[in-house]
């Protein structure tokens, strides 16, 4: 007698190896995503987070300008902001040596020094000296669209209270956050002196 021999197939389990092949790479893939988004955030906060400690220091830089001559904060004909003098200042050769220069002309000079390095350092960086009670307040009025869109029209300075130095700069790469005080990306920070 002959014996047969049955082979039995498997039809029902081929290819399930290569199934949960594909799983895992999609599940590896979504995970180097995330870890590529967090980086990704990351830069763009570190970047954020370097903007605002050099707004902080040419803020202060200045205030320590203003206070290294108090002259220059005394009021003339009722003008109590370097905005004034300095909507389109000029550095006075010879004005920063020893022999001096007039008020107007060290505050030109100085400001424009000021706003150059601060457009040099800050993207859209502006700056202004001015008598504010509330500057968390009274944020400044930005050019809406067109040429110049996001560039500070007006600084918004109420004249009353304490000579504050204000540092503006535009960040629309990253969304608004608490300590937007303009709309559009412009953040800012200030020091009273």
């Amino acid at each position: 007698m002959l014996s047969a021999t049955v082979q039995h197939t498997r039809g029902g389990q081929s290819g399930f190896s290569l199934i949960e092949a594909l799983v895992s790479i999609l599940i590896l893939a979504l995970g180097l995503l995330g870890t590529l988004g967090m980086i990704v955030n990351s830069l763009k906060l570190s970047s954020s987070s370097a903007y605002r400690t050099i707004a902080s220091q040419q803020a202060y830089s200045m205030a320590e300008q203003v206070r290294g001559n108090p002259l220059a904060l005394v009021v003339d004909a009722g003008n109590d902001s370097f905005d004034t003098y300095s909507t389109s200042a000029s550095v006075t050769q010879g004005c920063m040596q020893t022999g001096g220069c007039v008020r107007a002309n060290y505050v030109n000079t100085t400001v424009a020094m000021w706003r150059a390095q601060l457009a040099t350092v800050l993207p859209g960086g502006s700056g202004t000296v001015c008598r504010d009670s509330s500057p968390a307040a009274n944020a400044p009025t930005q050019v809406g669209s067109g040429t110049g869109a996001g560039t500070i029209s007006a600084w918004n300075c109420d004249n009353t209270g304490d000579y504050v130095v204000k540092v503006c700069w535009n960040e629309q790469r990253i969304s608004a956050s608490s300590s937007t005080v303009g709309t559009g990306g412009l953040l800012c920070t200030w020091a009273t002196i």
